[in-house]
């Protein structure tokens, strides 16, 4: 009898060799709910685990091995559980159980106190308590022939209850299944089912983006003289493979090797024996499968929506909001390339290179460019009769050459004006003098020939009515206008148009003209920057507009001849109101015009760029593009250098 009875308590309890009656796990940490109650509600969404050990391979007759299934799933601060089990102890008889488990949790705010004089600071953390109940059920195996063992064993009640505590990086638990001591009720002696204690500890610490590691350690006791530990170490490489090693006192090490796939995971482990059942077994092999039903993460929608939204170039706005669908572009700018980053894609934009929202794309001037216009165009003054600069107009126009220099986009229009004395050719000739006279200026402090254009107007648009020298010396001027592109207005309004009709036909709502980032700061001088390109006024001082107007004195010397007769041909050309009217003729890009076909030549072999010339009316045309349509005409004009005042006849 005594033996019979003996034989049936090793069997429930060959899996410890400290009589525990609770089966072992290896990987503990990837189903801790099904240990401490208190772990049901660590995560808002349902959480499904099921492992399988299959302990000591061929040990004996009948398998020794464990299935737990595993349900959780938490609410706000409360988490509700199921695990069901089944344990095959190899001998007379096998247990299957289910238990239900409820958590709660308490936030614990962070805090911070002094140990001497040193502060510790402890982060906000989360405390879970849980407990759970079930039954176990004893189920024969193999007929037993002795009166002492019972046959048709009752449900044997459980009861775990669970403390659960998480702070930054580390979690701690302690549960303690078996609590209410109940009589398992297998023979005719009392068999208690006695309260077990669990304690663990986990740390994880990101070493690199790469590299994770997580080091344990679960304590085991079943009285004060039967415990166990076990130490485990796992790495994980970039979230996806985990690797481990643990060791279990008495048994030995194990090794792991596990895939997480986002939402589902699965961990294989081996044990390998090193005490005397190492003799008698294949080892003892273990794994756990599990899905996370948790929600789409904001990167996650981003992906799923992209599968779902064609985006062709990659480049973050869909095929249907994409005015550049097949070419990489930002989004700002309605997936286009911007280069100036002012909003408008570069094909829309006239100053792709400086951001703006004035005339497609192109920048207004500031308040402080504006000023330098208006002071050089109200104290720019010639002698009477002469294209002599008054020397009290030099600081303004050197202000002006400044301006010029720093602002690379920037084109400046110079208009020639005469008062009415004299004859109308007389004052054309002059308005057209004074205003080379401005450019030579401006030529000599570094201003390049191609940011200068000269248009003069003689007697034709006076300020006032020329009555008194007063009012003729008012209309001896010359007046500026700043420009950052040389389309007409009839080009800006075709590409504005344009660009209109692009966001109407993607349902995009055209916006009001702004522009981003622009900054403009006064501190007792001028100082400008504009966005992206950093455009800059310096402060001016007196040193410094001092060195731009120093030797002026040659400046000031009479013309000579050659520059006499570029001014002649300038008045002509602007006096010719030829047109051709001939069907077939070729739409011209004018870069000058001279009464002889001599000097037409003369201009052309000076010139590095591919010069013809043609003759209308006596009058010879030097071009340096020519085509029926005025529109490839224009599209040139946008990319010659050298235009320097070019036109199109």
């Amino acid at each position: 009898m005594k033996k019979v009875i003996l034989s049936l308590f090793t069997s429930i309890c060959v899996l410890s060799s400290f009589a525990q009656q609770i089966p072992l796990q290896t990987q503990y940490l990837y189903n801790y709910s099904s240990l401490n109650p208190a772990a049901v509600g660590e995560n808002d969404y349902v959480s499904l685990r099921a492992s399988a050990r299959n302990q000591w391979t061929n040990f004996s007759q009948n398998d020794i091995s464990t299935e737990h299934i595993t349900l959780t799933n938490g609410f706000g601060n409360t988490g509700i559980g199921v695990t069901l089990a089944n344990h095959e102890t190899g001998g007379y008889f096998s247990t299957t159980s289910f238990k239900l488990a409820f958590s709660h949790r308490v936030i614990v705010s962070g805090s911070d106190f002094y140990i001497g004089t040193q502060k510790v600071v402890l982060p906000k953390s989360e405390l879970y308590l849980g407990i759970s109940g079930g039954a176990k059920k004893y189920n024969e195996i193999e007929a037993v022939n002795d009166a002492a063992v019972l046959a048709n064993t009752p449900l044997v009640p459980q009861a775990t209850f669970g403390i659960y505590y998480k702070i930054k990086d580390f979690n701690i638990g302690v549960s303690i299944p078996g609590i209410l001591n109940s009589n398992i009720e297998i023979t005719e002696n009392t068999n208690v089912d006695e309260a077990h204690l669990y304690a663990m500890m986990s740390y994880t610490r990101k070493l690199n983006d790469f590299w994770k590691v997580q080091p344990s350690v679960l304590m085991k006791a079943a009285s004060e003289e039967y415990y166990q530990f076990d130490a485990n170490v796992n790495v994980k490489f970039r979230d996806k493979v985990w690797l481990g090693t643990s060791y279990r006192e008495d048994f030995g090490p194990s090794v792991y090797v596990g895939l997480d796939f986002g939402r589902l995971f699965s961990i294989y482990s081996n044990d390998i024996s090193t005490n005397k059942m190492s003799n008698y077994s294949n080892g003892t092999h273990e794994l756990t499968i599990g899905y996370d039903f948790k929600p789409l993460s904001p990167e996650e929608k981003v992906v799923k929506k992209e599968k779902v939204v064609l985006d062709s170039d990659n480049d973050g706005v869909v095929d249907s909001l994409d005015l550049c669908p097949n070419l990489a572009g930002s989004v700002e700018a309605h997936g286009c390339p911007d280069v100036d980053k002012d909003g408008i894609p570069d094909q829309y934009d006239l100053c792709p290179t400086i951001p703006g929202n004035i005339e497609a794309g192109c920048p207004d001037l500031t308040d402080i460019e504006k000023q330098i216009i208006k002071d050089v165009i109200e104290n720019l003054n010639f002698e009477q009769g002469s294209d002599r600069i008054k020397r009290s107009s030099y600081e303004n126009l050197a202000k002006l050459a400044i301006m010029l220099k720093q602002n690379p986009g920037m084109f400046l229009e110079i208009h020639g004006h005469a008062s009415a004395e004299g004859e109308s050719t007389y004052n054309l000739g002059l308005s057209a003098r004074r205003a080379k006279s401005v450019e030579r200026f401006l030529l000599q402090r570094g201003i390049s020939q191609n940011k200068l254009l000269i248009r003069f107007y003689g007697e034709e648009s006076p300020l006032n009515s020329n009555l008194d020298e007063r009012q003729r010396s008012l209309n001896r001027r010359v007046e500026f206008s700043i420009r950052f592109h040389l389309n007409d207005q009839e080009e800006v309004r075709r590409i504005e148009k344009a660009y209109n009709d692009a966001l109407l036909n993607a349902n995009i709502l055209v916006p009001e003209s702004s522009i981003e980032n622009q900054i403009e700061e006064v501190d007792d001088g001028l100082r400008i920057t504009r966005s992206n390109n950093q455009i800059v006024i310096r402060n001016y001082n007196s040193m410094e507009i001092q060195n731009e107007i120093s030797n002026t004195d040659q400046f000031n010397e009479d013309f000579d001849s050659s520059f006499t007769n570029d001014v002649e041909e300038i008045v002509a050309e602007e006096k010719s109101t030829t047109v051709i009217t001939d069907p077939d003729s070729y739409f011209l890009l004018v870069v000058g015009t001279f009464s002889s076909k001599e000097n037409a030549t003369k201009f052309i072999k000076k010139s590095k760029d591919n010069l013809r010339y043609k003759e209308l009316n006596d009058r010879y045309y030097v071009y340096a593009y020519s085509s029926s349509s005025k529109e490839d005409v224009k599209r040139f004009k946008l990319s010659y250098a050298n235009c320097n005042g070019c036109w199109i006849k």
